[in-house]
């Protein structure tokens, strides 16, 4: 990494001043960026596993559309059984 690409990542993602990253040697600069790419990777395999988890139970999962459209028409069914038994009343004259 250049000097630019350093500073950039520790001014950005570290939220350092130039003059608290300059105040360090350079060979502690260079550690920090280390640990800072290590860091990134394993939220990244994390981040994946966690997707894959979410595909996985969602595709165990049975599909809801279906199941509510389903589930309209029953009950659309029982209530039209039910009123079917009721009349209106006359209004008195």
């Amino acid at each position: 990494m250049s000097l630019i690409e350093i500073e950039y990542v520790m001014l950005k993602h570290l939220k350092m001043q130039p003059s608290e990253l300059w105040a360090h040697p350079f060979y502690e600069i260079e550690y920090l960026i280390d640990l800072f790419k290590k860091d990134q990777e394993e939220q990244e395999k994390q981040q994946k596993m966690q997707e894959e988890d979410q595909k996985k139970q969602s595709s165990s999962m049975p599909n809801m559309s279906s199941m509510s459209s389903s589930m309209f028409k029953d009950a659309k069914s029982a209530l039209g059984s039910m009123t079917s038994g009721f009349k209106m009343p006359s209004m008195p004259k």
